[in-house]
């Protein structure tokens, strides 16, 4: 198997990206307590504060898919992907998020890079998620 060597001038998107999340977490840690009840009285302070919130922000990232089993390397990109390996250096989607295209029409390249791999699929969350969800309802 050949390995295309990833560009020296594309940026680390992965490290990047860290960075910026932990510079965040630190900003938002300053006002937060999480306190060190147990799981029933941390479950109805959650509760109360989404009653009264102005709005709910919910997040979810790659650890999200990650626990679905999805991967982003290996011969899952392969199969979906190889073009892009080909033709940009790039080994996995992540990355590839992250890459300096050069044009809008680059980026949209052979109908776009995200929307391929996921075609006509659906992600369930996972069960504990889907309790938790309940246990706020």
């Amino acid at each position: 198997m050949t390995t295309t060597k990833i560009r020296s001038f594309q940026p680390n998107g992965y490290q990047e990206t860290i960075k910026k999340g932990l510079s965040a977490i630190h900003s938002f840690n300053s006002g937060m307590s999480l306190g060190k009840d147990d799981d029933t009285e941390q479950l109805d302070r959650l509760k109360e504060e989404i009653k009264t919130a102005d709005a709910i922000v919910i997040g979810a990232g790659a650890g999200l898919s990650t626990s679905a089993g999805f991967t982003y390397s290996g011969d899952r990109f392969k199969k979906w992907f190889s073009d892009f390996e080909e033709k940009y250096g790039f080994q996995d989607m992540y990355s590839g998020g992250f890459y300096p295209y050069k044009t809008k029409e680059e980026l949209n390249y052979k109908e776009a890079y995200c929307p391929r791999e996921i075609e006509d699929r659906s992600v369930c969350i996972n069960s504990d998620i889907d309790e938790l969800l309940d246990k706020l309802a």
